[in-house]
């Protein structure tokens, strides 16, 4: 740094201190920050900082590529003292180093710029982000940092006992949002994307009398009715991948007017690329009932002893579609009626009890596991 900087801030006063917000650019942030994570050596015991997570480093990089990229909760940094000052006369953080006073100049404060290797703090809070910016500059080039600033919390005075206090309370305190309202959320968007169709489906299976899955979903993750037994989230958890396997770049494409290329894996996809949800609907509509009119033990009379109405069985009805569907596309018959002949021959041979309670485990690759004795069952290779 070849000057001393002024950036404006507010003084927040809480039980713990007082400590300063202040909006900081990202590239000032990179260079004059330190993050030192904790190890197993003894100098590393004295760090707070947790490992960093690559992957997690390279999908923030990537992120920052969205139009609509934003890094809105602040970043936390233990401040230091000797290069960062609160001037509570303009209520601005100074970047710098205090020259001692002289009586000539009245005691007032006088600065002189950071050396190269002087920080403005360590960071207790947001390395990931910091990282994910400053990879984002090494591989996309140095402009994309000029685009961001960031909300900065500064705490001064910190002892390691406190950092690591602040650390354990943002780290254990927070707890994740039900992806059933993330879904939700979707419907707000005017944007079409993958998620906002599966939201679409959501609420028209479940709200639809004759649905398959009629007042079937715990809509906002929340159960209102006995008959609730999949969340929204879970269905669109299963759903999605039959139209979108990457659903982050699909709308990121739609966002910017682009078509997303097909993708035989997820056998609805041409579907949801030509704006045919109803279609997306219909067949899956049709799947569904049919496996409800097949397995009526299981899925109406005594749901809550078998499987098949849980969410381990929703996700082995899914695996089981995506394997069946693409055959049944190039067919050309996709109806109930046929959906409803694969699954007489799978129950014909799977037998009685086939579903029941005792027979898997609530896991994905139990889940998997069901699916392939349904697929075995039916002689589909």
């Amino acid at each position: 740094m070849n000057k001393v900087l002024e950036i404006p801030c507010i003084s927040v006063t809480q039980p713990i201190g007082t400590f300063y917000i202040a909006c900081v650019p990202a590239r000032l942030l990179l260079e004059k920050v330190r993050i030192e994570r904790r190890g197993l050596t003894d100098a590393e015991r004295q760090n707070v900082q947790r490992r960093l997570n690559a992957s997690r480093t390279n999908e923030i990089a990537e992120y920052t590529e969205r139009p609509n990229a934003t890094f809105p909760t602040s970043i936390i940094v233990a401040a230091d003292g000797m290069n960062l000052h609160f001037n509570p006369i303009k209520s601005t953080l100074v970047v710098g180093k205090e020259i001692e006073r002289y009586e000539e100049n009245g005691g007032e404060q006088t600065f002189e710029p950071l050396g190269d290797d002087d920080p403005l703090g360590l960071v207790i809070d947001g390395q990931h982000r910091i990282e994910g910016l400053r990879k984002a500059g090494q591989t996309k080039g140095e402009g994309v940092l000029n685009q961001f600033s960031l909300p900065v919390v500064f705490m001064f005075d910190m002892t390691l006992e406190d950092m690591a206090e602040v650390f354990r309370t943002i780290n254990s305190k927070q707890r994740p949002v039900d992806p059933s309202l993330i879904i939700d959320l979707f419907g707000l968007s005017r944007k079409r994307s993958p998620r906002k169709t599966c939201h679409s489906l959501a609420i028209g299976f479940n709200d639809t009398e004759g649905s398959p899955l009629f007042h079937g979903l715990k809509m906002l993750g929340q159960r209102q009715k006995d008959s609730e037994f999949l969340s929204q989230g879970s269905f669109a958890k299963y759903v999605l991948p039959m139209i979108s396997r990457n659903p982050d770049d699909d709308e990121l494409l739609l966002m910017q007017g682009t078509n997303p290329q097909p993708d035989s894996k997820a056998p609805l996809r041409d579907f949801f690329l030509g704006e045919q949800d109803d279609l997306v609907s219909r067949i899956l509509w049709n799947y569904l009932s049919a496996a409800k009119s097949v397995f009526k033990l299981e899925w109406e009379t005594e749901p809550k002893d078998h499987l098949l109405r849980k969410t381990v069985g929703f996700s082995a009805l899914m695996k089981v579609f995506a394997f069946i569907c693409p055959k049944m596309l190039d067919d050309g018959d996709v109806s109930e009626d046929a959906f409803r002949s694969f699954f007489e021959r799978a129950a014909s041979g799977l037998g009685k009890g086939a579903f029941a309670n005792s027979r898997y485990a609530s896991s994905e690759s139990e889940a998997g596991r069901m699916a392939r004795a349904i697929l075995s069952a039916a002689t589909l290779k």
